[in-house]
């Protein structure tokens, strides 16, 4: 399944989940937010907004949708994950930004004119030379992509396997309920012949129950006078 497939896999099933829909799970819902706190302290670094830390994992939690805790813990794992990929991104920035600002005199000296795109190229080129830096940035971005992919994955699979047995309960209890209702509709029997004992060479003989009339007219007497 492709990259692109797993992410809209996983939107899918958050898009169809309503979320936690009894006091109970919104109660567990409110204790999770609490919580995510802790995120905060881990993934932080001093100067780093916690305001658009948690702006951006509720933005994880409104495409994914986690009806619980497990589910919470794997949004956690992308939203830690990308949240620092866009952390090397920006130091990568800085780097090169730096290497840039520092040859300004030196390529000024050697060149007449240069375009600001040679010259984070030519940064771009001394930081390789220079420094394991920008080698390890590429690195760090690899397996923290990689790292995002695979939990986007795995919550798309139990998001699926979660929304199916739900449906599979749901269909279980409709086939249920009609079973009852066509059971309530169904009109009385008649009531049944029983056989009575008989001795041995006796025909059977057989009660049947009087089925009451709804006609008005008198019983008819025995005798004809």
């Amino acid at each position: 399944m492709s990259t692109l497939r797993q992410a809209e896999t996983a939107r899918g099933n958050g898009a169809q989940s309503l979320g936690p829909l009894t006091p109970e799970g919104k109660l567990r819902v409110a204790q999770n937010a609490i919580k995510h706190g802790l995120l905060g302290k881990a993934l932080l670094l001093r100067g780093e907004s916690a305001e658009l830390l948690e702006q951006f994992r509720q933005s994880f939690v409104d495409i994914h949708q986690p009806a619980n805790d497990g589910e919470y813990l794997i949004v956690e794992e992308i939203v830690a994950a990308k949240w620092r990929l866009r952390r090397v991104w920006s130091i990568e920035t800085r780097l090169l930004q730096f290497d840039t600002d520092t040859m300004q005199s030196e390529l000024e000296a050697d060149y007449d004119n240069i375009d600001i795109a040679t010259r984070i190229a030519l940064a771009y080129r001394k930081g390789c030379d220079n420094s394991r830096a920008l080698a390890n940035l590429d690195r760090q971005e690899a397996r923290l992509t990689r790292e995002a992919r695979r939990a986007e994955k795995h919550l798309a699979e139990i998001q699926a396997a979660r929304l199916h047995k739900e449906r599979a309960g749901l269909e279980a209890a409709s086939q249920l309920a009609a079973i009852a209702e066509n059971e309530r509709m169904k009109p009385p029997q008649a009531p049944l012949a029983q056989e009575l004992p008989n001795k041995p060479g006796e025909p059977r003989l057989r009660l049947v129950e009087p089925v009451p009339t709804t006609s008005d007219e008198p019983p008819r007497s025995g005798s004809n006078g």
